[in-house]
């Protein structure tokens, strides 16, 4: 990988200009504003490399250099790093899932949703991170429903859409919530259009629902619903119309990433959709177009698995290959973020599904498979971290 260049010519003269050569012939030709620009741009640059050097045992270092320089979101970044993996940082030991996750930043737990679409319920479980446990919860009752989109908002679960067969296959609009305080589900409000092999994601209250497909055609439409109050509505519709894509949210924008186009060809942009103003532009095309591939968001990094692992640094438009045996050329059912680490679950080999879940921790080195057999049946339907006030441990 290698960075769009910089010239160094501005920053030498802006050197000299400040240590009072102002008679120097070279400053006459200076645009100070084009120097200044060229400087953020390489600080940037800088910036984000440190972002992907980060581990256990530079974070706190990274923290005051970056303190001391006013780099905030690399301290932002490193800062996580220290919170997330604080345990095994006070002992400076090596150390694996149950007994370094942070408990610093509120709790957090997985839930995975999957299970032959030709059966009358679907299982839901729960797992912990703390103490390694799965927990059962209550299934999904609807029986031949499948390729629909599964996100967290709040303290729920929440699946749309979807492929359901009575007679014949067609596409829904359902919306069925699962209330993890009540440990119930209830239907929500329906879908103005009717979609399957779309992408859903949660930002606070608000539920977001792109793309897919419907029985004659993909659309590019996209609703919101405010899950307190009031139905569907109806926002800017994305850029290009996709199914099977991955969707991630960082921060308060939503990125929608490859997936199958009109054409049936694998499309390589990255949408992003900003919400504070209701707008979609393309920021970026992936070095490897898929569908069927999974999306996360770690420290402020896109993360895509599907064939290849690759961290997408949004603000400098740069895509890195992550080399990992355990991943290469894999693909997975769902991709989370708990507690600073990556939860890759169940491996696709042909069409079935392989009951796993792969860890990946970039900070400490670490990917390996931790569970071969979760108890949840296949195929996965989907993964989600949710933030949560309260947990049964």
């Amino acid at each position: 990988m290698t960075p769009f260049p910089v010239d160094i010519k501005p920053g030498h003269k802006i050197h000299k200009l400040e240590k009072g050569g102002i008679d120097d012939p070279e400053v006459e030709d200076l645009s100070i504003p084009d120097a200044i620009l060229q400087l953020e741009q390489a600080r940037l640059l800088c910036c984000k490399f440190l972002e992907r050097e980060l581990h256990l045992s530079n974070c706190l270092g990274m923290m005051s250099y970056a303190w001391h320089l006013g780099c905030s979101q690399l301290y932002r970044a490193a800062r996580q790093v220290a919170l997330t993996h604080f345990s095994a940082l006070i002992t400076d030991e090596d150390f694996m899932l149950g007994r370094s996750l942070p408990r610093t930043r509120g709790r957090e737990t997985l839930f995975v949703l999957g299970g032959p679409h030709d059966q009358d319920t679907q299982a839901l479980y729960q797992f912990h991170p703390l103490t390694g446990r799965w927990q059962s919860c209550a299934p999904l009752e609807r029986k031949n429903l499948t390729q629909y989109s599964m996100a967290a908002v709040g303290d729920s679960v929440v699946v749309t859409g979807g492929y359901f067969r009575d007679v014949l296959w067609f596409s829904v609009d359902w919306v069925l919530i699962y209330n993890s305080g009540s440990q119930r589900w209830t239907e929500g409000p329906a879908l103005q259009k009717s979609r399957h092999s779309h992408c859903s994601v949660g930002l606070g209250d608000l539920l977001f629902v792109m793309g897919g497909s419907m029985d004659e055609c993909l659309v590019n439409d996209v609703e919101r619903l405010d899950l307190g109050s009031g139905g569907w509505v109806s926002v800017s519709p994305m850029i290009r119309a996709v199914e099977r894509a991955a969707a991630a949210a960082l921060g308060s924008n939503i990125y929608v990433a490859c997936g199958l186009d009109e054409n049936g060809e694998a499309y390589g942009g990255v949408q992003r959709y900003v919400v504070e103003h209701d707008q979609w532009d393309v920021v970026s095309y992936s070095p490897y177009p898929r569908y069927d591939l999974v999306a996360t968001e770690l420290n402020g990094a896109l993360y895509l698995f599907g064939g290849y692992s690759l961290r997408f640094d949004v603000d400098t438009d740069e895509w890195t290959l992550l080399e990992e045996d355990c991943l290469e050329k894999k693909f997975f059912s769902g991709c989370t973020t708990v507690l600073g680490q990556i939860y890759l679950v169940s491996e696709k080999k042909g069409n079935k599904g392989v009951p796993n879940m792969v860890l990946l921790d970039p900070y400490i080195d670490t990917c390996l498979e931790v569970d071969n057999a979760i108890p949840c049946s296949v195929p996965i339907r989907g993964s989600v971290t949710m933030k949560m006030s309260s947990l049964r441990l």
